[in-house]
């Protein structure tokens, strides 16, 4: 095989991985059905393939857990590959099986859970992950995360959430506390019934949030 200076290869390689995107939002998620056979031509290839192949990877129940950690002792180039993490909802409890010094790139956490809980909590405050992702997520009333402090703005700084829908008044005031201390949306959709703009200027007034790349009002 003709060897080919190490930047070429890592373009090709890097141009193939970004060649779809993948429909899941904010995963670290790169293609990788053109990348497998590419991988095994040569360890020089494997060794450039192998950020792509394994940046993301899924934790669906508690062997998940023990084998990922297993694997990541024993190979750091793997461990190191790994940026974004897909953690079933009742597998929060168990992130403390997931030593951080075992992910030292891991930059998401994403869920399914659709609520706060205990465990997510304690997961959002003490874990080193920068961010946590969730598709769909019904954030309760400001009052008892923030009048509380539960949780603080830097700990509400680490949180992305894929959509929300605003169906009242009360849930579009709670929506702009939230992102005043830091929470980022992807989508706001606003579906009002009587829509009046003082509410929205109330909510958000010239505050300029970079926290949802699109707002939508039905």
């Amino acid at each position: 095989m003709i060897e080919f200076p190490e930047e070429i290869l890592q373009a090709i390689v890097e141009s193939i991985a970004m060649s779809r995107i993948l429909p899941h939002k904010n995963r670290q998620e790169y293609q990788t059905t053109e990348l497998l056979p590419l991988s095994m031509v040569n360890c020089q290839l494997r060794r450039i393939c192998l950020p792509f192949l394994f940046s993301y990877v899924e934790v669906k129940g508690h062997p998940d857990v023990e084998k990922l950690t297993a694997l990541c002792a024993v190979n750091k180039d793997f461990a190191a590959s790994i940026k974004s993490i897909d953690l079933s909802h009742f597998l929060f409890p168990l992130l403390s099986q997931l030593p951080p010094s075992h992910f030292p790139n891991l930059v998401q956490i994403n869920s399914t859970c659709n609520q706060l809980t205990i465990p997510l909590i304690t997961a959002i405050k003490f874990h080193p992950a920068p961010t946590f992702f969730f598709e769909s997520f019904t954030l309760p009333p400001s009052t008892s995360i923030l009048d509380n402090q539960l949780l603080s703005p830097s700990d509400l700084a680490k949180v992305i959430l894929d959509q929300q829908t605003v169906t009242d008044e009360l849930k579009l005031i709670d929506i702009g506390k939230y992102l005043s201390r830091g929470v980022r949306v992807n989508i706001l959709s606003i579906t009002l019934n009587t829509f009046t703009t003082p509410v929205l200027n109330d909510s958000f007034g010239e505050r300029k949030f970079l926290v949802f790349a699109n707002l939508c009002y039905k």
